[in-house]
């Protein structure tokens, strides 16, 4: 088991140093056991991934992680920086060094063990708010994702995602299809 492990995380790097064109190595061992302890960010790695390849595949925009704080709005409450998210190329605006205000089409979360239902419900509602099209929200302990839609007459539509299912990009990544069972690693969500 720990073999097939091992593997599975070096072709993760590998596949993570071609999309980005870097040429980053490991950590070692003890940091890599400590990454393994963190579910948040395998799983929005994962999804980093697989949306940044499908992306750049259909030139179809920009796919950002946590480090790219989108501000939705002038109003400091209102900063937000999905764990992932997804922008359509005609609405991203010239590199500045700034901070990007807009609303990300897709933003992804993936739940930490400590926020509540209630923070949740608000962040997603914030997103919709200021334009987001499509709310992915990861529940690691249950394996699970809850879609958010906005529909054509602006209100929200949810639906759970159990690991027998496949999310799809609806109209903000077509042909967009990820099965809900590879954002979950067996070997990683077993290290709990």
């Amino acid at each position: 088991m720990g073999l097939k492990q091992r593997s599975f995380k070096i072709d993760l790097w590998e596949r993570f140093n071609q999309l980005t064109g870097q040429s980053s190595q490991p950590a070692p061992i003890n940091d890599r056991m400590r990454f393994l302890r963190a579910p948040h960010t395998i799983i929005a790695g994962r999804v980093i991934v697989y949306l940044t390849e499908f992306v750049e595949a259909n030139d179809l925009g920009f796919v950002t992680g946590d480090v790219d704080t989108i501000i939705l709005s002038n109003d400091r409450y209102t900063v937000r920086a999905p764990d992932v998210g997804f922008v359509r190329k005609e609405r991203m605006p010239e590199p500045t060094g700034q901070r990007v205000k807009l609303a990300p089409d897709l933003a992804v979360k993936v739940v930490m063990p400590n926020e509540t239902k209630k923070l949740i419900e608000n962040k997603v509602l914030n997103y919709m708010r200021h334009g987001t099209r499509m709310v992915w929200v990861i529940f690691p302990d249950d394996q699970v994702v809850d879609v958010y839609r906005l529909t054509k007459r602006g209100t929200i539509e949810s639906e759970r995602y159990d690991l027998d299912r496949s999310l799809d990009g609806g109209d903000v990544l077509p042909g967009f299809r990820l099965p809900v069972n590879k954002i979950f690693p067996k070997n990683a969500m077993s290290n709990r």
